[in-house]
């Protein structure tokens, strides 16, 4: 028995020194990365409170269970409950917006096809597209005039903006490696700038200094904008946060994990997968409701987000 209590004293210690790490991201992007686990951490805390609970190891329970809803509350935003508000104003015209990291090599395109065509978006946010895909999605073009194509980095990585809806004037924006593509349109008489991005993880890749060399064109963007995308980091991260402080945007409460990690069935994404797929919002730009999507042969679920223009 003393060894079990031992091991569980120890278990808690180290879930929760990973949770409290995670909270250091702007010391090093390690801790960021390690922030992305901070639902399954926590996870793993409520199972020992049960253990500590069965074993009667009262004040080792007490401070697990302490640690389980600071976790808890510092994941609410990317806990799978989804976003479900009321529209700011009945009248308004509600719009879709469909974010997919398509992965490179998919071998089910056409599910793909399938899914955007079924959800009837208005502008589509792909990213990771390939050469692969330039086939299945000219299939689009009589559904979507009108498209931004921020090249691929030699074969693979680069992100596409697709829109019923007609571009502006403004000359669209591409960032080095696909990073971020940027489109304006007009919604209801309003400008609005559209962002497709696709950033590395914040350790042990390259996802913050992407994010400063984005920092001239994030503070640059227009006064109503909504961005979609896949940022490798979670809803809560130090590196989320950064990026949308720099657009003076706002992040929308996650429908859940997005991503798993093959060969594990991405359905499962929802409840033990990674938050990395964000919706972020700026000026008139309401998000009503964001929700995932079902599996399309990649390792990331849609995301389809309604949103209004508000008054």
């Amino acid at each position: 028995m003393r060894i079990l209590r031992f091991l569980v004293i120890l278990a808690v210690l180290g879930f929760g020194l990973g949770i409290v790490g995670g909270f250091m991201g702007m010391v090093h992007p390690i801790f960021d990365t390690l922030s992305n686990f901070r639902w399954h951490l926590t996870i793993l805390l409520v199972g020992l409170l049960v253990v500590c609970l069965l074993t009667k190891q009262w004040r080792t329970g007490f401070a697990t269970a302490l640690i389980c809803v600071f976790g808890i509350w510092q994941t609410y935003g990317g806990l799978p409950i989804g976003v479900d508000t009321v529209k700011s104003n009945p009248a308004a015209t509600t719009y879709k917006l469909l974010h997919i990291n398509l992965l490179f090599d998919n071998p089910t395109p056409e599910k793909a096809l399938e899914t955007i065509r079924e959800s009837d978006a208005d502008i589509l946010s792909l990213v990771e597209t390939s050469y692969f895909w330039e086939e299945p999605l000219s299939k689009l073009d009589a559904i979507y005039p009108h498209k931004f194509h921020c090249p691929e980095w030699e074969a693979l990585g680069g992100g596409m903006i697709f829109s019923k809806l007609p571009f502006t004037e403004k000359p669209p924006y591409c960032h080095d490696y696909g990073a971020l593509a940027m489109a304006e349109i007009v919604i209801d008489d309003t400008k609005v700038e559209i962002g497709s991005v696709h950033l590395r993880w914040p350790w042990p890749a390259s996802g913050p200094r992407q994010i400063t060399a984005l920092k001239p064109i994030l503070e640059s963007v227009g006064k109503n904008a909504i961005m979609a995308g896949d940022f490798n980091t979670a809803s809560w991260s130090y590196s989320l946060k950064r990026f949308a402080n720099y657009a003076n945007a706002s992040i929308a409460d996650s429908q859940g994990g997005t991503w798993l990690l093959n060969p594990l069935p991405v359905e499962w994404a929802d409840w033990i997968g990674l938050p990395i797929d964000n919706i972020l919002s700026k000026g008139r730009i309401r998000v009503n409701s964001m929700r995932t999507l079902s599996d399309i042969g990649s390792d990331h679920l849609p995301v389809l987000v309604d949103f209004e223009i508000a008054e």
